[in-house]
């Protein structure tokens, strides 16, 4: 079957999506860092693959399959849009990533809400279950103040998914440079968003490894994944 007879610019920015991938992959390749970011991505990715095909009829684990494979794609496409030159886009697939994962959270020390979130209507999930509505809910079971949920999805609201003046420093190469249309590559820009969305897998693998019974680990995916997530944690953190 012959390629569809797109319009020649859709064909050209195509053409320069894989070019920026090639470059960005270079610039992961040639840094130790980008390439642990990448690594602990990719794991958790499996993670959420490995509670997919867990066989069970139970329906609040399928709920739980479900949002792990929504997690799954996310990455999957954030990803994809980052090393693309898609900056601020892969951004705000990371907030889906963040508001999905705090649902988890959740989920995984409250069993009954999953239950409670399935059968749920619009105007109850609004209620209850709101991005807002579950950060109170978590902050309040770990006996937090700081509101460091909140900043981080507000973060990601305000520089991807709102249209703000902060959006602006999403289609930039540097801080200080000019608004770009269309994709690009720039160190600075691809090292931020890896090290936001290795953030994120750190804390889905974790979350979505709770739900998995202790002996479902057919290939060692579990082990593997705690491995690099303390590789991660030290290196970022300064964790001993």
């Amino acid at each position: 079957m012959s390629e569809p007879n797109l319009p020649t610019n859709l064909k050209s920015i195509h053409l320069h999506e894989e070019a920026l991938r090639k470059q960005a992959i270079k610039i992961i390749q040639c840094n130790p860092g980008l390439i642990l970011h990448v690594d602990v991505i990719e794991r958790a990715m499996t993670i959420a693959n490995l509670i997919r095909e867990y066989p069970t009829d139970d329906e609040d684990i399928r709920v739980v399959q479900m949002l792990s494979i929504r997690i799954f794609n996310a990455f999957a496409a954030s990803f994809k849009l980052l090393l693309s030159g898609y900056h601020q886009k892969s951004a705000m697939i990371m907030r889906d990533i963040l508001e999905t994962v705090f649902l988890m959270d959740l989920f995984s020390t409250d069993k009954s809400a999953i239950e409670e979130w399935r059968n749920s209507d619009k105007k109850k999930r609004r209620n209850f279950f709101s991005p807002a509505s579950v950060r109170k809910k978590l902050d309040e079971r770990d006996g937090f103040n700081n509101m460091k949920r909140a900043k981080a999805y507000e973060m990601l609201s305000e520089l991807a998914s709102h249209p703000t003046m902060y959006t602006q420093n999403m289609l930039k190469k540097e801080m200080d440079g000019d608004i770009l249309t269309g994709p690009f590559m720039g160190n600075t820009i691809l090292r931020q968003g890896l090290e936001e969305l290795a953030k994120n897998a750190v804390q889905a693998g974790e979350i979505i490894n709770l739900f998995l019974p202790q002996e479902w680990d057919p290939e060692n995916i579990r082990e593997n994944f705690k491995t690099l997530k303390n590789n991660w944690i030290k290196a970022f953190y300064n964790f001993n």
